[in-house]
């Protein structure tokens, strides 16, 4: 296949086009994080390629942070909330509370706004302060994460992730 059949083939092949959105997001973040370990901000990085485990270790004045990127959902309806479809794609059937993320899993998560903005941003939040589900999965987060500011956490997003991992270290 020459290089336009298999752009033709992700774009028409809706869960392939999603997850190469995916791959692109993370290679934005992994660009934006090197330049913050250039810049001297990130002592170290480690993108993670593993199933199961978070995109990135980071290290920030001594302490490491486990990082997840995901995109924002593509506007449902005009002015609607920007959110993140905050789950893993699959389950096993026996156990389906494991598609939720569980917060022990990683500290930051980060949100690409490609499919809201056109642009290859991010915005940053501490995982800790996430809605969890409700019992007996409450240490397990919601499926659907708000990043705008109208949400009950939307002030604790910030575009700055050294501000974000600032309010880790306390």
């Amino acid at each position: 296949m020459n290089a336009v059949e298999i752009l033709d083939m992700v774009l028409s092949n809706n869960r392939l086009h999603i997850a190469v959105k995916g791959a692109v997001a993370q290679e934005h973040l992994r660009k934006y994080l090197e330049n913050l370990h250039d810049c001297g901000v990130l002592e170290d990085i480690e993108q993670i390629d593993k199933d199961g485990q978070p995109d990135f270790r980071i290290v920030f004045e001594g302490r490491s942070y486990l990082l997840e990127c995901k995109n924002v959902e593509k506007e449902k309806r005009i002015g609607g909330p920007m959110t993140v479809d905050f789950q893993r794609t699959r389950a096993p059937k026996e156990a389906p509370h494991l598609r939720y993320y569980h917060e022990s899993e990683f500290e930051l998560l980060a949100a690409c706004t490609f499919n809201r903005s056109g642009k290859w941003e991010f915005r940053f939040i501490r995982t800790a302060v996430l809605d969890r589900r409700a019992a007996p999965h409450d240490d397990r987060f919601l499926n659907r994460v708000f990043v705008d500011s109208s949400a009950s956490y939307g002030g604790y997003w910030s575009s700055d992730l050294a501000f974000i991992l600032r309010e880790l270290n306390g």
